[in-house]
């Protein structure tokens, strides 16, 4: 909608042009008043946006002969420039159609089918839902559109807490993560952190392939670091994909590595909060997980990952 909105914006001033009076020409002034009751109507919301143009497309332009156009306000100056006559109704017509064309709607539509198929099977699934979150398991996995956390392991809403970043990073600088990792230790008492990566990662692949992306190679950083410290055993992997997989094995090892040395992993442990950290990686080519055999649940069992 948004695009629709700017879309919209870039045709009033191009009806502007057809009618001999492009902005610039009119008067900063003019301008100005133009863009900034134009922005305003656009972050206000769309519904106002709607409202504002299909008011001005009814208006006709008026030919006030009791007030001099000059000592006219910025606003009744604007809206008289920006009358369209009758020969470009059409192009209004179709502008304030593009205001109130739906979006998404096969989504919206997916979403109803959803819901109504969850009823069907229970009908006391949402009221459940709202009652209370209980999860015993945190998900910190890749963001990739391809791994779907409950989807993979069989698990309905409310049953799986899931953070989701490029490459499954668990960085202990990243206050994002560790909002998440807070709330799953202490609020929500999960008994469970999966770490969970995936083979054919893009941003393991990116982290390493010498190309310049822009912030998220800072985001990479820390699997470029796994590569120098396990350089010889990967450079020994002859084939590119192959080593690439290997790489994404060792990320989820270090991500399991950094939960398990976070303090608030070790607070939980020392009140005897019954936790454990498990590494997993995710196949794209058949769907099935493998677990790492890295899994940490309690302090000392951290360094065997180094």
């Amino acid at each position: 909608m948004i695009l629709a909105n700017v879309n919209l914006g870039v045709a009033i001033v191009a009806v502007q042009a057809d009618r001999g009076i492009p902005y610039p020409a009119a008067g900063r002034g003019d301008l100005n008043d133009f863009f900034e009751h134009f922005f305003s109507c656009l972050l206000l919301n769309t519904p106002h946006l709607r409202v504002w143009c299909v008011a001005i497309a009814r208006r006709e332009r008026a030919k006030s002969s009791d007030v001099p156009f000059t000592e006219q306000s910025p606003a009744r100056k604007f809206n008289q420039r920006l009358w369209v006559p009758s020969r470009h109704s059409i192009l209004w017509l179709m502008l304030v159609r593009i205001m109130g064309t739906p979006m998404l709607d096969h989504l919206k539509a997916n979403n109803r089918s959803w819901a109504e198929r969850m009823v069907a099977a229970d009908a006391d699934f949402f009221r459940r839902l709202e009652r209370q979150q209980t999860p015993e398991y945190l998900w910190i996995g890749c963001s990739d559109s391809r791994v779907p956390a409950n989807e993979i392991v069989g698990l309905d809403p409310g049953e799986l807490f899931v953070h989701r970043n490029v490459a499954n990073l668990a960085p202990p600088q990243d206050a994002n993560y560790l909002s998440v990792l807070q709330f799953a230790v202490d609020v929500l008492k999960v008994k469970h952190i999966m770490v969970v990566g995936h083979y054919g990662c893009g941003g393991v692949s990116a982290a390493v392939d010498g190309k310049r992306r822009g912030l998220v190679d800072h985001w990479l950083h820390p699997i470029r670091e796994v590569y120098r410290e396990h350089r010889d055993a990967l450079d020994a992997i002859p084939d590119w994909s192959a080593r690439l997989d290997r790489l994404c094995e060792l990320n989820v090892i270090r991500q399991v590595r950094n939960v398990a040395s976070d303090v608030l992993v070790h607070e939980a442990w020392t009140r005897g909060q019954d936790l454990r950290v498990h590494g997993w990686i995710y196949s794209l080519a058949n769907g099935l997980v493998m677990d790492l055999d890295v899994t940490v649940s309690w302090p000392e069992e951290i360094e065997r990952l180094r």
